[in-house]
């Protein structure tokens, strides 16, 4: 009784090399993960629609006193409008939107994200019981929620997935020449 079938001559993580896929997954990724970063980076630069703090608004504890801060020029500040709680944080000095990165971690993979804690804190929002510190010694600090990863991601998903499956309609698959026992 005779089999039939036929064989490569590779195997198959050499094939999958030899076809340009891991490049082209690589590539798809990277786009992928700066799709978000686009999307993250556009809801974190809408105006607020919250309550307007005038210049020199900012404040500080020291020696158990509320201060304003001050500029390094000397200057209070300028005007902010907050967000709303639920709104993705107004820019103020668009420290948060700038830190916002894609990083290759290799295989396939990449994290868009923030080393910024503020990120953190304005997503879930926080409680603080009895802060010896910030604007309000002594007493609950609370921010609601401001999402802006979130809905970045959701957001941005769509896109995603599309630019992952473009980059992969594309690759041309050479002609592969077979050969072996019982072939055709």
């Amino acid at each position: 009784m005779s089999t039939a079938g036929w064989t490569l001559g590779m195997q198959p993580r050499n094939v999958v090399a030899t076809l340009g896929l891991l490049k082209a997954r690589d590539a798809a990724i990277m786009r992928a993960g700066i799709e978000l970063q686009g999307e993250w980076k556009s809801l974190l630069n809408q105006p607020g629609g919250g309550k307007m703090y005038e210049a020199g608004t900012g404040f500080i504890t020291k020696g158990g006193v509320v201060v304003p801060i001050a500029g390094r020029d000397g200057s209070r500040g300028s005007a902010h409008r907050a967000s709303s709680p639920g709104q993705p944080p107004a820019p103020d000095k668009g420290t948060l939107k700038n830190s916002i990165a894609v990083v290759d971690m290799g295989d396939g993979t990449v994290r868009v994200g923030t080393g910024q804690r503020i990120g953190l804190a304005l997503e879930y929002g926080v409680n603080v019981s009895g802060s010896r510190t910030g604007p309000h010694p002594g007493k609950n600090f609370v921010l609601q929620p401001r999402p802006h990863a979130r809905p970045a991601k959701e957001n941005a998903t769509s896109g995603m997935t599309d630019t992952v499956a473009a980059t992969f309609a594309a690759i041309t698959i050479p002609r592969v020449s077979v050969g072996g026992k019982g072939g055709r």
